[in-house]
């Protein structure tokens, strides 16, 4: 089990996420915006952000470049339902891997399994 933090400020977007990670015994946090998911990042020992790119107040690509020079440790996967050109700027901005939406749960979970260390053969 994992530490997730779910930045997206789509209420559908969360439930989906929350359904697939919740299934897969992760224990999540919910920020609606980047500055919300910094002060959670920064309280709850948080394992993994999955991060929407386009979000109100600080977006998405400011969050990850934020978060790796605040906690360079942070691991951030990117989500978008916008285009391949934002989810290459967020691998260059420093996240481990990216999403396009809707969100594949096998490769939702198997991303986050990687991230965590976790993979299939530690269960």
């Amino acid at each position: 089990m994992a530490k997730i933090l779910i930045v997206e400020d789509e209420s559908m977007e969360q439930l989906i996420l929350r359904i697939i990670l919740e299934r897969a015994g992760h224990e999540l946090f919910f920020a609606e915006d980047g500055e919300e998911a910094l002060a959670i990042y920064s309280k709850e020992g948080i394992q993994v952000v999955i991060t929407d790119l386009f979000l109100p107040h600080i977006g998405g690509l400011e969050l990850i470049r934020v978060l790796k020079r605040l906690f360079p440790e942070a691991v951030v996967i990117a989500v978008s339902g916008k285009g391949s050109q934002e989810l290459a700027m967020a691998k260059l901005g420093g996240a481990v891997a990216t999403l396009s939406k809707p969100v594949d749960p096998v490769e939702l979970i198997a991303l986050v399994d990687e991230a965590v260390g976790s993979g299939p053969s530690s269960d």
